[in-house]
């Protein structure tokens, strides 16, 4: 019986950022000779090619025999052209592979494989460090049998991660995601979570958010409410339009501006306006409005949002319209800014603030 040595060229394919779609193989040629007098084999011969991970003894994780063409000992072949490779054998800390031709014992000692130099990216994805998530390239497709499980920190700027089905998206809980200026949405058919900013942590089975609200960050980025349905309400107590409610991060600030239009068949009730900031900031807002007639002007300040109010006349039957301007100067505490309004003087009459109203924000600082 004869028995082989092989001279083993290994060759690992460069893969760029545009082939993500390349099938998973790997190239590899070699030479064949007889060890008695050093003369090349001939022939198809079957081969055998086997992934472990140990240098010696186990079981393969992988196998898969060919029928390869030998000319002059030399030989080319693609490890995973009939039987599938798979990434998780690579999730080891070593892997080794083994080379068996029909007829003889596997070759020694057997071959580590190593990496390319493109694939050293790879190494985000078992490493302890953070994994940098690139904008625009979409990494898997999560269906009713997928998860995505991640370990450890994620690192992305305006990445999804978008599951589908009854997929699961989970974090261990010592892991964290930063999303920098970007989005982190999960969202579902009846349900989901949109969480704009930092601070998205996980425990068994729960999402909780180290932030009191939506967040949007950079320098001139500007966000914005708009009532969507008219409004009326027949009392003097100031409260919340949950319509009208800006998210602001901490230690920011925004220039505001808006249109609020109120209407009422009755003159007697008007409309009193006031802003809620966050904790610890501040709030100075110039107002103007037609005063209850078509070119009577009211004009005013809101500072301090709560300690003073806004009183504007609403005329019969008069579109009013109030124009808002001014800024805001975060604290430390992330929340929102929110338009609060009711009637001056109470009244079965209705004040209402009507379809279209608006108030956004622009950051500055």
């Amino acid at each position: 019986m004869k028995r082989s040595s092989i001279v083993i060229c290994l060759l690992a394919a460069a893969v760029t950022a545009s082939a993500v779609n390349l099938p998973l193989r790997i190239p590899f040629q070699g030479k064949l000779i007889n060890p008695v007098d050093n003369s090349p084999r001939n022939g198809n011969l079957v081969i055998t090619f086997r992934i472990y991970d140990v240098p010696t003894g186990g079981s393969a994780l992988y196998t898969e025999p060919m029928t390869v063409a030998v000319n002059n000992g030399v030989f080319a072949v693609q490890i995973g052209t009939s039987a599938l490779l798979n990434t998780n054998l690579f999730s080891h800390a070593s892997a080794y592979l083994g080379v068996t031709v029909t007829g003889d014992s596997e070759m020694l000692p057997r071959q580590p494989l190593t990496m390319s130099a493109y694939a050293f990216t790879s190494m985000q994805l078992v490493s302890d460090g953070n994994i940098r998530i690139n904008p625009g390239i979409v990494y898997s497709t999560f269906t009713t049998a997928g998860n995505l499980a991640l370990q450890y920190g994620v690192t992305g700027t305006t990445a999804a991660f978008t599951g589908t089905g009854a997929a699961v998206f989970s974090v261990t809980s010592s892991s964290g995601i930063s999303m920098l200026d970007g989005t982190l949405k999960l969202a579902a058919a009846s349900k989901g979570i949109d969480a704009v900013g930092t601070g998205i942590t996980a425990a068994t089975g729960t999402f909780t958010s180290s932030v009191t609200a939506k967040q949007f960050f950079g320098i001139g980025a500007t966000t914005g409410a708009i009532k969507a349905a008219d409004l009326s309400r027949t009392n003097n107590t100031v409260s919340d339009d949950n319509e009208l409610s800006i998210p602001m991060g901490a230690n920011e600030t925004y220039t505001i501006y808006g249109m609020l239009k109120s209407s009422s068949t009755s003159a007697t009730p008007d409309i009193r306006i006031a802003f809620t900031v966050p904790a610890g900031g501040a709030i100075d807002i110039a107002y103007r409005a037609n005063g209850g007639t078509l070119t009577n002007l009211n004009t005013g300040n809101i500072r301090d949002s709560g300690a003073i109010t806004a009183i504007i006349p609403i005329g019969a039957n008069i579109a009013n319209s109030i124009m808002v301007m001014g800024s805001v100067v975060n604290g430390s505490t992330a929340g929102f800014l929110t338009l609060q309004w009711g009637q001056n003087t109470t009244n079965a009459t209705a004040t209402t603030l009507t379809a279209g109203s608006f108030i956004a924000a622009t950051r500055i600082r």
